[in-house]
């Protein structure tokens, strides 16, 4: 009988060292996915941001020279007209 509690005891024991340490693990993936939330909200907005109509329309203009053709004759369709480089202006710039 006293074989039977002991190796009880030990049991309760190791079950209770498996509970412990699940909970620890399941604690640790909980603040992982509370961080990973947080991280695709930033993300998501950062997106966002970078896709904005008006900071690409900027972008275009001022970084990429272009310009936006909306005139009476072309039925008000938008064309992008792109200014060509000399070949010693680009070779400058590298």
């Amino acid at each position: 009988m006293l074989v039977i509690v002991l190796i009880s005891l030990i049991a309760i024991i190791l079950v209770q060292h498996q509970v412990r340490h699940l909970e620890t693990q399941y604690a640790r993936a909980l603040k992982q996915e509370v961080a990973l939330h947080e991280e695709h909200g930033k993300l998501t907005l950062e997106k966002h941001h970078l896709t904005a109509l008006a900071r690409v329309e900027h972008i275009a203009r001022t970084e990429l020279k272009m310009t936006l053709d909306k005139t009476p004759e072309n039925h008000n369709a938008q064309t992008i007209i792109l200014e060509k480089k000399d070949a010693s202006a680009v070779e400058h710039q590298n």
